[in-house]
């Protein structure tokens, strides 16, 4: 899983040779989920989860809409004040005609919490590169089953966010063969 770089190691200081002490949380434990939003109708919020099955009754997405995802850092949640003007400014921007914007929920993850620690850095960490893989294949599946182009998308990632979103990128580009149109990080 590592590398070695310029002859040295470079394992991260939190594992052990092969073995990690903070291991990535499954799935159903980050119970990561997606909240919509349209800019034709910003005050409905559609909740979609990381296990969703495609497509989605009363879902309107097109082929043209702009696909926004933001993703948070550590220890914050999809309802942090910053996201909330964020979104409100990218609906006001008048070239743009329709935009979805989706803001990733993986709150309990970006915690990290332990018996031993309420916020812990290195486990959070440690789920980043989890909730990479699940968001990767979440916005591969939509974008398929909604025949989204790849130019339509944009990811945000702020922080341990950030880290997300690479591995959702990678994800993307592995297993869809589907290229981000930008990110920002």
């Amino acid at each position: 899983m590592y590398t070695v770089k310029d002859g040295r190691d470079v394992t991260p200081p939190h594992c052990l040779p092969g073995l990690l002490l903070y291991p990535p949380w499954d799935a159903a434990t980050l119970d990561v989920s997606f909240k919509l939003y349209d800019n034709l109708n910003r005050d409905a919020v559609k909740v979609l989860r990381w296990d969703e099955t495609f497509p989605v009754n009363d879902l309107v997405l097109g082929a043209t809409d702009k696909l926004v995802v933001i993703i948070h850092g550590y220890t914050e949640n999809p309802d942090e004040a910053w996201i909330n003007r964020m979104r409100d400014a990218y609906f006001r921007r008048p070239e743009i005609r329709s935009i979805k914007w989706i803001s990733v929920d993986w709150e309990k993850g970006a915690l990290g919490s332990t018996l031993l620690f309420p916020r812990n850095y290195v486990q959070a960490s440690s789920n980043a590169r989890a909730v990479g893989m699940i968001l990767g294949t979440f916005l591969g599946r939509l974008m398929m089953a909604y025949d989204i182009g790849e130019e339509s998308l944009h990811i945000l990632g702020h922080s341990l966010g950030a880290h997300v979103m690479g591995g959702a990128i990678e994800v993307l580009h592995r297993n869809f063969n589907i290229k981000a149109g930008r990110a920002t990080g």
